[in-house]
């Protein structure tokens, strides 16, 4: 069976990210969200019975927080169900999500420009952000945490799970990783950086494509 894949993109980006791995699985139903950061219309699609859910960096939050009734299973590319740091935590330290808040409200193309540099992708956001789905998923990233709803649904393989991570990643660092999902559902290469579904295609398609519920 070819289940329908629904992709879910991270912030500062939009579902063009998924385009390099979409045109690598032209076999697959592909539906994809869409957070409007960019000036898009938000979108959340209805998906069948069997979908697997995948999701990029903050796309996989996303998820967590709104897990779609029809999905079979999970595959994570540079994800977390955590992305702030706490005193038992590995993440991004509150000081300087405080500052990207602070910097994004005061201008918000810089903002993003630096970020999405950082992330290795082109810096110019062009000209249609949504600055106030910007800051809401900001927010989210500073506050979020679906950790236990992580442990609750993919406890004994209750729902499939693959973890795909690079190890030179500057945003979501092995560590981060490592403590999100247990060892044995993460697949690591070592190069590619935050930005697997644009850096990676061909290594993320071939992954999802033997992914099994």
């Amino acid at each position: 069976m070819t289940r329908p894949l629904l992709l879910v993109h991270g912030w500062g980006f939009d579902a063009a990210i998924w385009d390099a791995i979409a045109a690598l699985l032209p076999d697959r139903l592909i539906l994809r969200a869409e957070a409007g950061y960019l000036g898009a219309e938000p979108s959340w699609p209805a998906v069948p019975p069997g979908t697997i859910a995948v999701g990029h960096s903050a796309g996989v939050l996303a998820l967590l927080d709104r897990w779609p009734p029809g999905c079979a299973g999970l595959i994570s590319i540079a994800g977390f169900s955590r992305f702030a740091a706490a005193a038992d935590w590995p993440g991004v330290p509150d000081r300087v999500l405080a500052r990207m808040a602070r910097d994004l409200d005061a201008a918000p193309e810089r903002a993003l420009s630096a970020f999405r540099q950082r992330c290795g992708a082109d810096s110019d956001p062009g000209d249609r952000l949504a600055p106030d789905r910007l800051a809401a998923g900001l927010e989210a990233l500073r506050f979020q945490d679906a950790r236990a709803v992580a442990m609750r649904m993919f406890a004994d393989g209750a729902i499939p799970l693959l973890a795909l991570a690079a190890e030179d990643d500057p945003i979501v660092t092995a560590s981060h990783t490592s403590a999100c999902f247990p060892p044995d559902r993460v697949r690591w290469t070592e190069t590619g950086g935050h930005l697997l579904p644009a850096t990676r295609p061909d290594w993320c398609a071939a992954l999802i494509g033997r992914f099994t519920c």
